[in-house]
């Protein structure tokens, strides 16, 4: 049965990727020209112009209706790899490690549960190199900043899980509530007025069937 008519997910997402493609794209200008007017790191601030500009324009896909699925990913890992970029680059001296810690909220509201278990995963494992690296450079003080940098991150990761995880759920009771006749589960009037309006745009065949069951 086809539920996307009274499934929003989709729609959640794409409004979504437009609130995190205006939010990127400022936040890429600001510390853009904070790297090339004050820091001098002339590479990574060209790069974070560069994802600003690609941000923006899938802000403007999303405005008019056009964003495509590959918008969504592209902003996503974009943003996570400027941001792994930075921390090889200005190391812990900026505080930029702590932009990690965003990574499992935008996997999870972008990608749902699954894809953003595997994402979260992937990058905590990625983040351990760039870590590493500092721990065995800075002693004491960098082994207190990948401790708390984990934990932080392990935390938002539970808590971005566990929500997206609950959310799904109550999403299927209600398409159930709305779409399934409660005694004997199968799909009501709602259903099929949602099959019929969809299958009419589609140029295929269609057949209906009606029964009438006496005694029922």
């Amino acid at each position: 049965m086809n539920r996307h008519s009274f499934d929003k997910t989709q729609e959640v997402r794409i409004k979504v990727l437009q609130g995190m493609s205006l939010i990127i794209a400022l936040v890429a200008l600001v510390v853009a020209y904070i790297n090339i007017i004050i820091s001098k790191v002339y590479i990574l601030g060209a790069i974070e112009v560069l994802l600003a500009v690609f941000c923006f324009y899938t802000y403007y896909k999303t405005c008019i209706s056009a964003s495509k699925v590959w918008h969504r990913w592209a902003v996503a890992y974009a943003y996570f790899f400027v941001v792994f970029l930075a921390v090889y680059i200005l190391k812990t001296d900026e505080g930029i490690t702590h932009w990690i810690c965003t990574f499992p909220i935008l996997a999870y509201l972008l990608f749902g549960k699954k894809h953003g278990f595997i994402s979260s995963f992937c990058l905590l494992f990625a983040s351990v190199i760039p870590l590493y690296s500092f721990l065995s450079l800075g002693g004491a003080n960098s082994l207190h900043l990948i401790v708390n940098l984990g934990l932080s991150y392990m935390t938002i990761w539970t808590v971005s899980h566990i929500y997206e995880a609950m959310r799904y759920s109550n999403q299927e009771t209600i398409l159930n509530l709305a779409l399934r006749d409660p005694l004997t589960k199968a799909f009501n009037r709602r259903a099929l007025q949602s099959r019929f309006s969809k299958q009419t745009i589609i140029d295929e065949p269609l057949c209906i069937a009606l029964i009438d069951i006496d005694f029922f």
